[in-house]
């Protein structure tokens, strides 16, 4: 949401009430931090799946079983979204981006990253899911080396150590927006989730989520300045919202939840198919924008994002569950065809 909030409202419109160094709606303008959140609580999610996959230790089969369901999750709805992006932009010319040979060849085996001249081609959003595509192939190395509390927190210092040097050197932003940079916050994100119950009884012990609440939302109203200090501060602001994200996953119910929670748990679990479809407002864009049409925009997108999720994952995951004979149903898609807003295998 914050990142969708971030592309609809960009421009001279944006409404500011300044107090101090701090805009109380700054968030609008600081809505890119939440790629680096979304990595956060990407490897959150795949020390659930990894933790089931590699039990009984890794091998070669179960890393390939494991590859496979990656791609299977990821393909389908990403490949779709290609293919309707480079229509679109073709026929509608919506966007100024390529759509040659080369930058579809690149977005489909995930090395559009990688390359300056391809790197924000057809979706300027796509970017990260090579980074995201990348971290899943790597992740059972990175938990092999992970044997205990000592050496996941030497693998932390290294990565953390890889992100900040990448902020302080000359290299271009394929290396400075790419998995060297990123690593440390999916690292940190599996290791909030392998270390659950020990970090929780320190957030309970010490009430850190009252220093942590606030402190995230006066991050995200500070104006911020580009180049090494705005990476820092995507870093900074990420690592807590990690802190409240472990508490929240303590404190809400799982039954009896309200009709607002309901509707962020739905448009949670079309997220993936929101930020795919992030640029889809510029069918609707205004000439002028104003906070109505930024108001417009943002609801656009995220429906849109909802209804591609209800078309398109909701079906590839019951397809992914049949072929490896997974009996956890797919979210949005009970086998008694009501709606099940339960957190599943990502």
């Amino acid at each position: 949401m914050l990142v969708t909030l971030f592309h609809v409202s960009r421009g001279p419109s944006l409404p500011v009430y300044q107090v101090g160094d701090v805009n109380l709606f700054g968030f609008m303008a600081n809505g890119w931090v939440g790629v680096g959140i979304f990595f956060i609580i990407s490897g959150y999610c795949m020390g659930m799946s990894t933790e089931r996959d590699f039990s009984g230790g890794m091998t070669l089969s179960n890393y390939a079983r494991y590859s496979f369901k990656r791609m299977l999750r990821i393909i389908p709805p990403y490949y779709i979204s290609i293919a309707i992006w480079v229509l679109i932009i073709d026929v509608y010319h919506i966007a100024p981006k390529a759509t040659a040979f080369r930058d579809i060849i690149t977005h489909v085996t995930f090395t559009h990253n990688l390359f300056q001249d391809t790197f924000f081609n057809i979706s300027g959003v796509f970017w990260s899911i090579g980074v995201e595509m990348q971290f899943y192939l790597l992740l059972p190395f990175i938990i092999l080396l992970c044997r205990g509390t000592v050496s996941f927190l030497m693998v932390l210092l290294v990565c953390l150590g890889a992100s900040i040097a990448t902020y302080y050197s000359n290299l271009g932003i394929v290396y400075k927006w790419g998995l060297l940079n990123y690593l440390v916050l999916f690292v940190y994100g599996w290791g909030i989730y392998k270390y659950k119950s020990s970090l929780l009884y320190f957030i309970n012990k010490t009430k850190a989520i009252y220093i942590a609440t606030p402190a995230f939302l006066l991050l995200l109203s500070v104006n911020v300045e580009s180049g090494n200090q705005q990476k820092m501060y995507e870093m900074g602001i990420a690592i807590i919202y990690g802190v409240i994200m472990l508490k929240l996953s303590d404190v809400i119910p799982e039954e009896n939840r309200s009709k607002l929670l309901y509707v962020l748990l739905l448009i949670g679990q079309a997220s993936f198919s929101i930020y795919l479809y992030n640029y889809i407002y510029h069918f609707v864009m205004p000439r002028t924008p104003s906070p109505f049409s930024i108001a417009f925009m943002f609801t656009g997108v995220l429906g849109f994002g909802v209804i591609m999720y209800l078309l398109v994952e909701v079906n590839t995951e019951k397809m992914r569950a049949k072929l490896f004979k997974n009996k956890r149903v797919p979210s949005g898609a009970r086998l008694d065809g009501k709606y099940s807003a339960t957190v599943t295998d990502k």
